[in-house]
Order: structure tokens, then C-alpha cells, then sequence
């Protein structure tokens, strides 16, 4: 909803953070995955997630937006936090 999505938004979230320290795709998916489900993601996640992410072009934050968006609404993140 509006409340994760404004978070996610936000100048200082850690979006902003890791475009400022200029992360690349892979740190990424690693970090969002350690943040959001407390693990690395598998070979097959990151690969997936590599390949989708390489295809939307340019526009970083609105991808890593969308993939901490699928992260903390997922059945992984909703059962185990």
C-alpha cells in the first residue's frame, strides 16, 4: 500500500542509499534479499531476478523499489516476519 510504497520512495530509504553508493544490480538482489527475508538469494532467485532487472533499462530506483515491493509482500517475508 501507500505506506511501503512511500517508504520505499523516500530520498533517505535505502533505495536512495544504494544508488548513492552506487550498487549494481547483484549487491542489489543480495541485500534485499538479506534485509527483507533474512537470507542470500538462491542461484535460481538471483539469476531470475538478474535477468528481469538487467531488462528494464536504466531506471535503478523504481526497479529496486519494485523488487523490495514483491519482497516484503511475499508468503516468505508475511510468514516469517
Amino acid at each position: 500500500g501507500d505506506t511501503l510504497n512511500n517508504k520505499l520512495r523516500a530520498k533517505d530509504s535505502v533505495v536512495g542509499k544504494w544508488l548513492a553508493a552506487d550498487y549494481d544490480h547483484r549487491r542489489a538482489v543480495g541485500e534485499a534479499y538479506r534485509l527483507a527475508l533474512g537470507r542470500l538469494p538462491t542461484a535460481a532467485e538471483e539469476a531470475r531476478l538478474l535477468r528481469d532487472l538487467d531488462a528494464t533499462g536504466a531506471d535503478r530506483r523504481a526497479a529496486w523499489e519494485e523488487l523490495l515491493w514483491a519482497l516484503g509482500t511475499s508468503r516468505e517475508f508475511l510468514f516469517n516476519h
